[in-house]
């Protein structure tokens, strides 16, 4: 079954949202394989975005970096530094932000942005990276892996030649677009604040757990580190 766009977003946007303090621990089992079954569908046809021209420029690019909204701020603020180390994994691993407020559909309504399009280097390896980024009041942890989730499916399809369609996609030109990963990167507060934002934490967890066992899928969960300048902690 392949849906038209705007209903494909539309399902993605259902998963994404839920009531109360946190998903009952009877209903998170089949809300984690209503998420994975999702993954799975069709991708809609002629999605694949060939008009690079709005991108003129590397770095912080929005026309509102005055806006109250936390997560730009932040934003400004990861790209502030062209390196940023990520501690608590168990290899040396660093994030090289490069674009900002990217889209690889051509589609209006329902597009998912990627808020950040990065460089992950792993041991020298280096793979592309799509960073949703949260301010600590914003939604919870939950609604933005799923959020993170939409993006990949479109970034591990988009047709690789077409990133030489604007030289400022040349550092991904030669990466495996296929095995991009995600990241959801907030404030500590996004995480651990009592009530919604630590249930959803926990449940995120166990989402990306089985995302990456299900999938092998890899969504990170990063926060600032505010004690160390140009540190993230995983």
């Amino acid at each position: 079954m392949n849906l038209p766009y705007f209903d494909w977003s539309a399902r993605w946007e259902q998963e994404r949202r839920y009531k109360g303090h946190q998903i009952s621990n009877e209903d998170l089992p089949s809300r984690i394989k209503s998420v994975i079954d999702l993954w799975k569908m069709e991708i809609p046809l002629d999605w694949e975005r060939e008009n690079w021209t709005f991108l003129q420029q590397r770095e912080f690019r929005r026309s509102d970096e005055d806006d109250p909204q936390s997560e730009h701020k932040l934003e400004i603020k990861l790209f502030d530094l062209s390196k940023w180390t990520i501690a608590g994994a168990k290899l040396p691993v660093y994030l090289y932000p490069e674009l900002n407020e990217i889209s690889f559909g051509n589609q209006g309504k329902g597009q998912r942005k990627i808020d950040v399009l990065a460089l992950l280097e792993i041991e020298g390896i280096t793979t592309p990276l799509a960073i949703e980024m949260k301010g600590k009041s914003t939604n919870n942890c939950w609604f933005a892996v799923v959020e993170n989730l939409q993006q990949l499916p479109l970034l591990h399809s988009y047709p690789q030649a077409l990133s030489a369609a604007n030289p400022l996609l040349k550092p991904f030109e030669q990466l495996p677009l296929a095995q991009s990963r995600g990241m959801v990167l907030a404030p500590p507060e996004f995480f651990d604040s009592k009530g919604q934002k630590q249930n959803s934490f926990r449940q995120a967890k166990e989402l990306a757990r089985a995302l990456r066992k299900e999938l092998g899928i890899i969504i990170l969960l990063a926060a600032f580190n505010k004690n160390v300048q140009g540190q993230m902690i995983c």
